[in-house]
């Protein structure tokens, strides 16, 4: 698969903003955030303990890696079935669309 730049495993995040970033299939979507100035808080240093870093996916929630157990118990049954997750967590792999929340 190649991406609009011509880069094989090319994976694509849509903020909610109009910001899109592409990045290599794999990356994170806070990775991928910070190489498109886009800010997600976070204040666990990626570790998955904080929830901080949460976003709501919009679209291509099947375009994300699987969600593990911890991730899981960090956002809670509720945010997990309204549609968020770590963003430190979360790897990309195709076309994403995804929201910020803004806490202040």
């Amino acid at each position: 698969m190649l991406g609009k730049k011509g880069k094989k495993n090319a994976a694509e995040v849509h903020f909610s903003t109009g910001v899109v970033a592409e990045v290599e299939s794999g990356t994170t979507i806070m990775a991928a955030s910070k190489t498109v100035d886009v800010e997600i808080d976070s204040y666990c240093d990626q570790s998955c303990s904080c929830s901080t870093c949460k976003v709501l996916i919009l679209d291509g929630a099947k375009k994300l890696s699987k969600m593990n157990s911890d991730e899981r118990e960090v956002l809670g049954a509720k945010l997990v079935k309204q549609g968020y997750r770590l963003s430190c967590q979360a790897q990309i792999n195709g076309k994403v669309k995804v929201e910020v929340p803004e806490y202040f």
